[in-house]
């Protein structure tokens, strides 16, 4: 899992505007969908001088991967977005945010995923948003826009009746709804160690819980900053989404605030599972404790019958008593039926009358 505080790459007094890549992203392709009401189109770039004459249609341009400096730095230039834009789109993580430059929004997402060992990370996903183009850049490739990308080549819905403020609405949402799956594998495993804390607890699922925890916590980091970045969209400054687009845009707002009550109700639980754990290492300890303290209880008194007839004294009567051993046998079994009797009628054995006395 990503560290919760992991500094970007540059290091402490580059110039602004220093083009850093990601060594272990994935290799840089790109797509391009034009599409208008009456039809849409695809394919891939290979070469960004290919985007330098785009029609009136709205063009949604996909970037995957992001280890091609030369060919980010050709995007770049063709699209002629600012150098600080470039700049955050490469540089990673960026805390999630949205931002105005040269008539464009600029929107970073984090973005959850559960990767090949099972754990929770987060990687950052970029959209700049012009009046004729959506540009999204994913560090790694990955589906989850692949239904959006279906219902614009397919004609569902209404995504072609729209600009590219609404596609870049949809890419948003679909951002935000990959919280969903991560939280629905990290609930699942809350219900299994919640279970496992009452039955049989042990170290391991302390160890587990902590981190669906450690989890929950890089959640919480990502989506409260992306919270105030759908805010800023929604108050709409630049009037640049329009008004039929806004009322999407609160509904992924209310998205958002959807996952940050499961986070926090995940939270409380983790924080239940591991008072269950310990309740349950302690009880289980109280019982240890009580069964020793029943065996100490019932040998005791033995212990002081044989501590007395084990002394060396030449003048004990009891000594020179033709029975007195099984006198001292019959005592200390009787002790020992006398004690076990009273701890069984207690319910401290064998469940016996409890509450009583």
């Amino acid at each position: 899992m990503a560290g919760f505080f992991q500094p970007p790459e540059p290091p402490p007094g580059v110039r602004p505007e220093t083009l850093q890549v990601v060594p272990e992203s994935a290799p840089t392709r790109i797509a391009l969908i034009s599409y208008d009401l009456h039809g849409a189109q695809e394919r891939r770039i290979v070469d960004a001088f290919d985007l330098d004459e785009l029609d009136e249609r709205v063009h949604w341009i996909h970037v995957q991967g992001m280890r091609d400096r030369l060919l980010l730095e050709e995007l770049g230039r063709e699209l002629e977005l600012h150098a600080l834009t470039v700049e955050d789109i490469t540089t990673t993580p960026q805390r999630p945010k949205t931002e105005w430059l040269d008539n464009r929004a600029l929107i970073i997402l984090r973005v959850p995923f559960i990767d090949a060992a099972g754990e929770v990370d987060v990687e950052q996903v970029s959209l700049v948003v012009s009046q004729q183009y959506v540009l999204s850049i994913e560090e790694r490739t990955s589906s989850r826009f692949q239904p959006v990308w279906d219902r614009i080549m397919q004609g569902l819905g209404s995504i072609r009746e729209f600009g590219s403020d609404y596609l870049a609405y949809s890419l948003l949402d679909a951002a935000i709804d990959s919280f969903f799956p991560v939280l629905e594998a990290l609930g699942d495993r809350l219900e299994e160690l919640e279970a496992e804390a009452m039955e049989s607890p042990t170290e391991a699922t302390l160890v587990r819980t902590n981190h669906v925890r450690n989890s929950l916590v890089l959640l919480r980091r990502v989506i409260w900053p992306q919270r105030e970045a759908l805010q800023l969209l929604l108050r709409n400054d630049q009037k640049f989404f329009a008004p039929e687009t806004a009322a999407y845009l609160r509904d992924a707002y209310e998205h958002c605030l959807q996952v940050s009550e499961i986070i926090e109700s995940y939270r409380e639980l983790v924080g239940a599972v591991n008072n269950t754990y310990l309740s349950a290492v302690s009880n289980r300890t109280n019982e240890v404790m009580r069964v020793l303290t029943i065996m100490s209880s019932v040998f005791i008194p033995v212990t002081f019958v044989a501590g007395i007839y084990g002394m060396n004294f030449d003048y004990m009567p009891e000594l020179h008593f033709r029975y007195g051993y099984f006198a001292a046998w019959g005592v200390i079994l009787a002790t020992v039926a006398a004690m076990t009797t009273f701890f069984v009628r207690k319910g401290w054995i064998g469940g016996g009358r409890k509450g009583q006395g």
